[in-house]
């Protein structure tokens, strides 16, 4: 899903990678063909995740994203301090929440396989709306930014935007904000998107200066440390 968000965006937005993306298409396309299992797989995995049989496995997965936002809701509810400021940092599994799912009225949630649920219940409603703006506040600004700047130089913003689309979308359905790697690719991005707007608005004579004072500090520092 999140491979397909980032496909549409760039369909839409940018009409000079539409040829790289019939590419992509007709590959897709050749491995359902040529391999019909692929596509099998693929459907099954759909029909499975959307079935209405409490014993489904796949649908059950898929339910339990849905249910962790009210069981979450639920656990804040048992005082004003906790929907303010939450449980702490990684605490939701020492929390070990019982609550009604599917057919079982005591289903053990054992893991958060959101990280919007597992901010809001670690940090109360106040770290979930700062989180939020973390991440809103770098797409809204990519997206000026690739109006304000011209082409080509707009790409790399395009790029970013979508990457961090990308990743909150994915943080509905994994804990993906808390794990190491991910979480590292997510603050490149913010800070890429930080800087660059105003790198690739500046003068190329500007920006030579810039390199040239700093070229000059580092002398001098390196001077004075000798």
């Amino acid at each position: 899903m999140a491979f397909i968000i980032g496909f549409c965006f760039l369909l839409i937005a940018a009409p000079r990678t539409r040829r790289y993306l019939a590419y992509v298409s007709i590959i897709t396309v050749l491995a359902f063909v040529i391999r019909p299992g692929v596509w099998q797989t693929v459907y099954d995995i759909y029909r499975g995740s959307v079935a209405d049989q409490t014993d489904n496995e796949l649908a059950s997965s898929y339910q339990y994203r849905y249910a962790l936002w009210g069981v979450g809701q639920n656990v804040l509810a048992r005082s004003f301090s906790r929907e303010i400021w939450g449980y702490g940092m990684e605490s939701f599994y020492d929390l070990h929440i019982v609550a009604p799912f599917n057919t079982n009225p005591a289903y053990p949630f054992e893991s958060c396989d959101s990280s919007w649920v597992q901010s809001m219940v670690e940090t109360g409603y106040v770290g979930l709306v700062l989180i939020a703006l973390v991440i809103l506040v770098p797409i809204l600004r990519t997206l000026r930014d690739w109006w304000r700047i011209p082409k080509p130089d707009d790409a790399l913003c395009l790029v970013l935007f979508i990457n961090i689309v990308q990743y909150c979308f994915m943080m509905t359905n994994v804990a993906i904000y808390g794990w190491g790697q991910t979480g590292h690719m997510l603050w490149t991005w913010i800070a890429l998107s930080v800087v660059y707007g105003a790198l690739a608005q500046k003068k190329p004579v500007a920006l030579k200066q810039e390199a040239q004072k700093s070229e000059e500090l580092e002398f001098a520092l390196t001077a004075a440390r000798k």
